[in-house]
């Protein structure tokens, strides 16, 4: 993801140079999912064709991935609250154009 290249791994790119408080959001994101154990609020999709593209929820689903597997549990170690898996989401879909 472009998200965490920017702000995870500092290589530059239209994340990191759009969104000027970025970094700060995915820490809350990662601290708010360590400290309670899931993502906070919802993740926001619109689906057309049969494909999802985020609406709002950039930060918050790259912490629900990083959180998702051990990796990063293993890193900072103990503590915490277990991460539920469960992705909270709402999606919208509006009809195909015809024509």
């Amino acid at each position: 993801m472009d998200l965490n290249a920017a702000y995870v791994r500092g290589i530059p790119n239209a994340y990191g140079i759009e969104i000027t408080d970025g970094r700060q959001r995915l820490i809350r994101a990662l601290a708010y999912a360590f400290k309670y154990g899931c993502i906070p609020s919802v993740i926001v999709f619109l689906e057309r064709d049969s494909q999802l593209s985020v609406i709002d929820g950039h930060h918050r689903l790259v912490a629900y991935f990083m959180n998702k597997g051990t990796r990063l549990r293993d890193a900072i170690g103990s503590g915490g609250t277990e991460f539920d898996p469960t992705l909270c989401k709402w999606i919208g879909s509006y009809p195909e154009e015809d024509g």
